[in-house]
């Protein structure tokens, strides 16, 4: 028989087998023992861990004498030690469960007082260890469930305390149903300077209030906690008129009063390579420029690829741009992208060298020898190559085209001027490699490629005197549109504007743009019979073609035009250089006479001249390498010399109404290739010490607000809207 903790005892006679208990080799023989248990097993069932739980053992004597029991039973079990049972009687013992965290069984072995002889009662018991019960949700309480070994779930009797989520609300408590239920929480902070009020996300939220300004100089609002709004005398010190390094105008109880300005007192901000400048014996004295380090600079493993023809670095989406080659690139050319950290995100080869153009969201487009290609964003890998030779409406054996032909619109898409001959192979052409419409030979004129009349590549087209040019739209998916007419020796330079226009300019046919009839044919309709440098970018609401004549779009007509009845020798225009922005048109030029180089800034709406700074000292060896506007007109500047020892020097400047601000020179021996601003920092691909690095220099010291400028270089042909 087996009995669980906790039922009645019945006084039941059970007959004594070995078959009905679990003896653990104990002799058992009734002539011997003297009692009987009624049962032979007790189970206590499953209680929580740390708990007593007990159960009553009845016994009865089998003989006429009387009979003392003795007890014992292992941990967790407890028993009572001992029990006398009169003769044919019934007695009890009591037996105790300590639960601990597991099942177990034991043996409740019982004998006759000096017989060796007993009986064994099994007892069971099961331990729980409860789990930690945690309410999910308001005014609900989670207990620990033994039977299941689970959590349950019910509604938290009514009145008790809850905290509601919302934290506008407060003195919670629980209905009958389970809901929390509040009160509007007071945000009164008893201060009539503050308004007071309750946000779902913060709570109480008391913001100050605004005090109108009394309108006297050196007087200010004030706010007493309980009065309000007020006016008081404006903090000791406190500007009120100019201050410069003689006289300063400062609040005194009050009033505006002069006083000299002390010794010391800071004149000018600090530069990313200067101290701020400060007061001495009344003049603004500014610590001498020291060197600007890079803020991060990476070791390349090839040569970069850019000339001053092309824009060399490009930033697209915080990430850089451009073409590398060396022998880690199987003796080839790679597309190669790193952070705006310097931190390489990949390397993928491709052979021959190519020109970086543009990135966009569909990818970055390069320019070969003979061909266009589209290469991923986050890999590199080309999604598509097109021979520049399928391009042409005529069959050609020969096309080509420059880093400043192309046009890319927002979508991704390349639009390109292609240039193109066919020479019979029996013609005696060389065949030559194409020079991409190099303009004079980019050589011995210290970068300054663009000083010179184009030769349209056709210098090696065996004997041809003239070539075919012809437009070319192709889609981020590979798809290629191809639009007469076919003209006749003509290169055009393209550029789009914010409304979407296409405008292209040769130096002979002047400016045009390209559009679509309602056929959707493609026509080059002309606008106006301009000429100059071959040249056009787009921006402010202008079109500027050929680097002189400023077009309006809305009144399609030619409404002013670049001053450059300038004082140079022999003038060569930066025409590669020049910026079109809201506040300000800048553009560059050398002067070949004495060497020097200059900014002229001018009136981008009608071409008014502003002011002309110089860049490069005349007599000195140097050239500008890249530009960058400012916000409020003025203009960065990135220009390299050599120095009387033959050591390079290249040096940030920043000029303000034509007035240099700041000049900071690079690392000493630092030569620039290629380069690119943001609106906080300068990219630049260097050599120095030996080795090809990438740079990194940190603007957000420069005294003014840089814009960037979509193009490195300006290189014209890309939209330069700000």
């Amino acid at each position: 028989m087996r009995r669980a903790a906790g039922q009645v005892v019945a006084a039941v006679v059970l007959a004594l087998g070995f078959g009905s208990c679990r003896c653990n080799d104990l002799p058992v023989r009734r002539a011997r023992v003297g009692f009987q248990p009624d049962v032979w097993e007790i189970d206590f069932g499953r209680h929580l861990e740390g708990t007593r739980a007990g159960a009553t053992l009845e016994l009865e004597s089998t003989g006429r004498a009387e009979v003392e029991v003795l007890a014992s039973a292992a941990d967790p079990f407890a028993v009572d030690p001992r029990v006398v049972l009169p003769p044919s009687g019934r007695g009890s013992l009591n037996v105790v469960f300590i639960a601990g965290s597991e099942e177990v069984e034991r043996d409740l072995v019982l004998r006759s007082e000096g017989e060796s002889d007993g009986v064994v009662v099994r007892l069971r018991g099961t331990g729980v260890r409860p789990l930690p019960c945690v309410a999910t949700e308001l005014c609900t309480l989670s207990t620990f469930d033994v039977p299941s070994g689970t959590c349950v779930d019910s509604v938290a009797p009514e009145g008790t305390p809850c905290v509601h989520p919302n934290p506008c609300l407060f003195n919670g408590k629980c209905d009958a149903v389970g809901q929390c239920i509040a009160e509007p929480r007071p945000c009164d902070d008893n201060n009539v300077c503050t308004n007071d009020f309750c946000s779902a996300l913060f709570g109480c939220v008391h913001t100050p209030v605004t005090c109108p300004p009394p309108g006297q100089v050196c007087m200010v609002a004030t706010c007493h906690p309980t009065n309000g709004c007020g006016a008081g005398p404006a903090p000791f010190g406190t500007f009120c008129g100019p201050v410069d390094c003689t006289t300063e105008n400062i609040c005194d109880q009050g009033q505006c009063k002069q006083a000299p300005t002390p010794e010391g007192f800071p004149c000018s901000p600090p530069t990313p390579c200067q101290g701020p400048g400060e007061c001495h014996n009344q003049a603004c004295v500014q610590p001498d420029a020291g060197v600007f380090p890079p803020t991060f600079s990476l070791p390349l493993d090839g040569v970069p690829a850019a000339t001053p023809d092309e824009p060399g670095l490009v930033l697209f989406r915080g990430n850089l741009y451009a073409e590398v080659c060396g022998p880690v690139y199987d003796a080839g050319c790679a597309l190669v992208s790193w952070t705006s950290t310097a931190f390489e995100r990949f390397a993928a080869p491709h052979g021959a060298a190519r020109s970086v153009l543009t990135a966009s969201d569909a990818g970055v487009w390069m320019l070969g020898v003979d061909a266009v290609s589209l290469h991923r964003l986050d890999t590199g890998a080309p999604f598509f190559e097109v021979p520049l030779a399928s391009l042409p409406p005529a069959p050609a054996t020969r096309a080509w085209s420059a880093t400043d032909r192309y046009a890319a619109d927002p979508a991704g898409e390349l639009w390109l001027a292609v240039s193109s001959v066919n020479v019979p192979p029996d013609a005696g052409s060389d065949a030559g490699a194409s020079d991409a419409g190099d303009l004079d030979g980019g050589a011995g004129d210290a970068g300054d490629p663009d000083a010179g009349e184009p030769d349209a590549g056709g210098a090696d087209a065996g004997g041809a005197t003239s070539w075919i040019e012809s437009f070319a739209r192709i889609s981020a998916d590979g798809g290629v549109e191809i639009f007469p007419p076919a003209l006749s020796s003509t290169e055009h330079r393209l550029a789009f504007a914010a409304s979407g226009a296409l405008y292209a300019f040769d130096t002979d046919a002047g400016l045009s743009v390209l559009s679509r009839d309602d056929a959707g044919v493609v026509a080059l309709t002309p606008l106006a019979s301009v000429s100059g440098a071959p040249a056009v970018i787009a921006g402010a609401g202008r079109v500027l073609a050929g680097n002189t004549s400023l077009y309006d779009p809305v009144s399609a007509a030619v409404v002013g035009a670049l001053d450059w009845n300038v004082d140079a020798g022999d003038l060569g225009m930066l025409h590669r250089k020049t910026m079109l922005v809201r506040s300000a048109g800048f553009a560059f030029f050398r002067d070949r006479a004495d060497g020097g180089s200059y900014a002229m800034s001018f009136d981008p709406l009608d071409g008014g001249r502003r002011w002309i700074a110089e860049l490069v000292a005349p007599g000195t060896p140097g050239f500008l390498l890249d530009a960058v506007p400012a916000v409020d007109g003025g203009l960065g500047t990135l220009v390299q010399t050599t120095e009387p020892d033959g050591g390079l020097r290249t040096e940030l400047q920043v000029y303000v109404g034509g007035d240099r601000l700041l000049s900071c020179p690079l690392l000493p021996g630092t030569q620039v290739v290629a380069s690119v601003f943001s609106d906080s920092a300068l990219d630049a691909l260097v050599f120095r010490d030996g080795g090809w690095a990438l740079d990194v220099y940190d603007l957000s010291g420069a005294p003014l607000d840089l814009q960037g400028w979509p193009a490195p270089n300006g290189t014209a042909g890309t939209r330069r809207e700000q």
